[in-house]
């Protein structure tokens, strides 16, 4: 039998993580939500995503019973550091790229956890990278009083940098709001 781990949701400027397991054989999957609170302050900057990533990774082995012997394959993020180095301790892990069946069924459940947030289905791809990066951003500044409760601010870089920027977009919505062209 052969257990994959896989996270979506890092690199996304809202929501937290999910991370996923999937024996493949059997096609049961279990997943679980880092919650956005551990990639704020001062959460973040303890790193205590990676605790809690772990602890969510063992409690998927431990409700599918994953067994010693079985094949492991992590995905090579950050984010699961930590659960590799736990894993290590009773299981052969390996480091792998995830594609296919997993990778779709955890970017899937990290776009429930997008819309459970108050994220548009509208903004929402399966397909991660810099469009969706944008539109969720400008999804927060959109609205930041309240959608800032629910974003990755422990990556000061990211806000700093585009804070002009995000001006820009606040300021395009409210025109856009106002019926102004």
């Amino acid at each position: 039998m052969t257990v994959m781990v896989d996270d979506a949701g890092t690199g996304d400027p809202v929501g937290g993580c999910v991370i996923g397991v999937l024996r493949v054989e059997s096609r049961e999957f279990v997943s679980g939500v880092v919650p956005v609170r551990y990639f704020q302050e001062p959460l973040f900057r303890e790193r205590r995503y990676l605790e809690e990533a772990a602890r969510i990774v063992l409690e998927a082995f431990r409700r599918l019973k994953v067994r010693r012997g079985e094949r492991v394959q992590v995905c090579r993020g950050d984010v699961l550091k930590l659960a590799r180095v736990r894993l290590s301790r009773e299981f052969k892990v390996e480091c792998v790229r995830v594609e296919g069946d997993l990778q779709l069924l955890v970017e899937g459940a990290y776009l429930e956890h997008l819309a459970s947030l108050g994220v548009p289905r509208g903004l929402l791809t399966i397909k991660s990278g810099r469009e969706r990066f944008i539109s969720l951003l400008r999804w927060v500044y959109e609205d930041p009083e309240r959608r800032l409760r629910v974003a990755k601010t422990g990556w000061p870089s990211w806000w700093r940098r585009l804070d002009g920027w995000g001006r820009r977009l606040a300021c395009e919505a409210r025109l856009r709001a106002s019926g102004s062209p």
